[in-house]
């Protein structure tokens, strides 16, 4: 099938399945929401991603945010795959979930300084990232 596998009204493409169709966006807008940031939606996968990239922080702290929204990608990503092999269903709440834990584990690997408790995350993200 060429139709998106998680809304089934437009033809599957990355840039659709992973930021555009209306589910990818609702977990879009639930990680901006939760790490307390603002953000238009760009027309692509590349102005997407820089948008993290060219905020004025130090690049450990860039980093991080590149590692959160590689979180949601790779979330966005494994939950497509989910659904078109394995019959699965879009659940936001746990896609999202998902996404939180990968995140908190990649940081932790990343960078042996961010000794901060998973619920310590799950609050106040934008603070562990940027402490």
């Amino acid at each position: 099938n060429i139709l998106c596998p998680f809304y089934r009204e437009e033809e599957e493409s990355l840039f659709h399945t992973l930021f555009w169709c209306k589910p990818a966006l609702e977990i879009w807008h639930t990680y901006y929401k939760w790490c307390g940031l603002q953000s238009v939606f760009p027309g692509t996968i590349k102005e997407h991603y820089l948008q993290r990239v060219l905020i004025k922080e130090k690049k450990n702290v860039c980093e991080k945010w590149n590692c959160v929204w590689v979180g949601v990608v790779w979330s966005l990503w494994k939950a497509r795959n989910n659904t078109i092999f394995r019959g699965g269903f879009f659940d936001n709440n746990k896609i999202m979930q998902k996404a939180i834990f990968h995140m908190w584990t990649w940081l932790k690997n990343l960078d042996s300084s961010f000794g901060y408790s998973h619920d310590q995350w799950y609050i106040c993200p934008g603070e562990c990232i940027r402490n």
